[in-house]
């Protein structure tokens, strides 16, 4: 099974993934569905939400709470809330 990552990833020439159009116009998404995206809290995923965050498609976060830090977890939470996205966490 070919993995739409993969075709991303191939394609030439790259393209400037620092602009959200340029990085949603390389995805092969249906319009209208939903992502989910995998959301620590670190940096690496609030740069992911911010490219995502006004983009055609509705997001959701997913959080794994690995019981370290009730303040990260308070504050994925927090922020979800304050965006108006949907959160789906879970605790080990």
């Amino acid at each position: 099974v070919e993995h739409a990552c993969f075709r991303f990833c191939a394609r030439e020439p790259p393209v400037n993934l620092l602009e959200p159009e340029a990085l949603w116009s390389q995805l092969d998404w249906p319009s209208g569905q939903p992502l989910l995206l995998a959301f620590s809290g670190g940096g690496d995923s609030l740069a992911l939400l911010h490219l995502f965050r006004d983009s055609p498609w509705p997001l959701a976060l997913a959080h794994l709470d690995h019981g370290q830090g009730a303040t990260q977890a308070g504050a994925v939470r927090e922020l979800a809330g304050d965006l108006g996205v949907p959160l789906h966490s879970r605790r080990l």
